[in-house]
C-alpha cells in the first residue's frame, strides 16, 4: 500500500535488548492472538496459498532455543511485534 511503513527500534535494558518491529498495520484481531505462535495457523487461510502459518512459530521456536523470546504487543496502536534478547 502507498502509505504502508515500517519501523525497527531498540532499546537496551540492564541485560536485555529489545527490538520492537512496528508496521503500519492497525493490529491483529483479537481473536487471532492466542494462536499467533501456534504450528500452521494463519490469519490469511490456506485456500489462497499465501503462506502455511509457519513464519512466527519458526521464529519463536528458533529464538527459545537461546532463551530468547518474541512476542505481539497488543497495547500498540499498530501491529508490533517484540523480540528480547537477554545476554548470557
Amino acid at each position: 500500500a502507498k502509505d504502508a511503513w515500517i519501523e525497527i527500534a531498540f532499546i537496551k535494558v540492564e541485560a536485555q535488548i529489545k527490538a520492537m518491529v512496528t508496521d503500519s498495520g492497525e493490529g491483529i484481531q483479537e481473536d487471532y492472538r492466542e494462536k499467533l505462535f501456534t504450528e500452521s495457523f494463519s490469519t490469511k487461510g490456506m485456500t489462497d496459498h499465501s503462506g502455511a502459518g509457519l513464519g512466527l512459530y519458526s521464529a519463536r521456536e528458533s529464538l527459545r532455543r537461546y532463551r530468547h523470546e518474541i512476542s505481539y504487543n497488543e497495547n500498540s496502536k499498530n501491529t508490533q511485534f517484540v523480540i528480547e534478547f537477554y545476554e548470557r
